[in-house]
């Protein structure tokens, strides 16, 4: 882990730093490869981070990793804003917010202007980590949490991942407000955006570009809304 943020830890910035190949390899079987540890974590009652204009490369878990662990409690985790970063190679997802507790909650989070690409590439590709997929911006409920999720916003970002650009994973979680999704170029990936949540989840999307996915959008929610999609068949980053 290259910096981790937990407890009441507020007001802090990390800003134009070059994290290389951060994480471990725990082998608990010889068929079965397990990576853990990022660049960059928050978890517990964090806010107001700003994490921005670093450089990761080669990061054997998730580079940047808003999430709370297990046995995590109705704790509440607040403006992160995540923006001008560039991530290369990567085994699990490039941001990945993730609830492995209970009843907490994920408020006002930006991913803005990153440039994201070349998920797996020979470094990890799917099938390598330990969920078995190699995603850009993910959003993940364990079995039985219960976490709050209001006032996201991913915007202006390149992506590349293998999986998905844009993955909801998890039947748990609510939504209160819808994901906010505009002006991404997202590519190269099996689905643009996967979100398999018919319920408490919704995605408000606004001139985001695909090109190359297999899929460009699967998502069985009602209320979401993709507006001025452009979807190209060829990959364009």
């Amino acid at each position: 882990m290259g910096v981790n943020f937990n407890a009441n830890a507020s007001f802090a910035k990390v800003d134009h730093n070059t994290f290389y190949g951060s994480g471990g390899m725990f082998n608990t079987n010889p068929s079965n490869l397990w990576y853990f540890g990022g660049d960059i974590q928050t978890t517990t009652n964090v806010s107001n981070v700003e994490i921005c204009y670093n450089e990761t490369l080669q990061t054997l878990d998730s580079p940047i990793s808003p999430q709370m662990i297990g046995g995590t409690v109705g704790c509440t985790m607040s403006d992160i804003w995540i923006h001008h970063n560039t991530i290369t190679y990567w085994a699990v997802a490039a941001v990945e917010i993730s609830d492995f507790g209970t009843d907490n909650k994920f408020i006002n989070f930006r991913i803005e202007d990153n440039v994201m690409l070349k998920a797996g590439q020979g470094f990890n590709a799917t099938g390598d980590s330990p969920q078995g997929f190699t995603d850009v911006v993910a959003f993940r409920n364990a079995p039985g949490t219960r976490g709050l999720y209001s006032n996201i916003t991913v915007s202006n970002n390149r992506m590349q991942g293998v999986n998905t650009g844009v993955s909801i994973i998890g039947a748990q979680g609510v939504f209160s407000s819808p994901l906010i999704l505009n002006d991404n170029i997202i590519s190269g990936s099996t689905f643009g955006v996967n979100n398999g949540r018919t319920a408490n989840c919704s995605v408000l999307g606004n001139r985001n570009t695909f090109c190359g996915n297999q899929t460009a959008i699967k998502d069985t929610a009602a209320a979401s809304l993709y507006q001025n999609s452009t979807i190209n068949a060829g990959v364009c980053l």
